[in-house]
């Protein structure tokens, strides 16, 4: 099991907070998905993706992006994605 965690931070608060939970297994592909919705939830852009995003989600299961990662204006300082993963229960 999969929880994936989005936020958008203004001045070091959470303006808004969603947590999406996913049936699957950890991959790149299935946080991505789970990033786009979690995006469309918020309304808001999809993040450019950079190696340094795909390297801080495989080493820490944490992606940071600025508002610099998005190519339309937005109205926050980051979008913070956290993952977590559960094993399921026999």
């Amino acid at each position: 099991m999969l929880k994936i965690w989005g936020k958008t931070i203004k001045k070091n608060k959470i303006i808004r907070s969603h947590m999406i939970q996913l049936d699957t297994n950890f991959t790149e592909d299935t946080v991505f998905c789970g990033v786009d919705t979690i995006c469309e939830h918020f309304d808001i852009p999809r993040p450019i993706v950079l190696n340094k995003h795909k390297r801080d989600l495989n080493e820490f299961f944490l992606m940071r992006f600025l508002s610099e990662d998005f190519i339309e204006k937005v109205h926050f300082d980051k979008f913070e994605i956290e993952v977590y993963l559960e094993k399921k229960k026999n």
